[in-house]
């Protein structure tokens, strides 16, 4: 994962209270329910937020990407790290360090 997707939502969040009221929008949708909003395009987006695409356009730009698609992809990046390892992992534990350790699946009984 990149550095750009580790702090994507937390920049976001930081950059709200200089946004224009098009481009908040956008960042609430955003920080609201990243994972969906990943999945829109530009016009869904725009169309979403009551917004037009160039507006879009301005806040991904304002955010450091030159493509949309970067921006997407680091979301979902973003949105992933959130959600890993799912709940009901039996097969990885997190360790006091913060890293994922693996567990071989126990041979089954006959």
């Amino acid at each position: 994962m990149t550095e750009d997707a580790e702090t994507l939502l937390i920049r976001i969040r930081a950059a709200m209270p200089a946004l224009r009221p098009s481009e908040r929008r956008i960042a609430e949708l955003f920080v609201g329910d990243p994972g969906a909003a990943a999945n829109l395009s530009i016009a869904e987006l725009a169309a979403r937020c009551e917004t037009s695409t160039t507006s879009v356009v301005r806040f991904y730009q304002r955010m450091g990407y030159a493509h949309y698609k970067h921006f997407r992809i680091d979301l979902t990046r973003a949105v992933a790290r959130r959600s890993w390892p799912p709940p009901a992992c039996r097969r990885c534990r997190a360790t006091s360090t913060g890293t994922t350790a693996w567990r071989a699946s126990s041979p089954r009984s006959r």
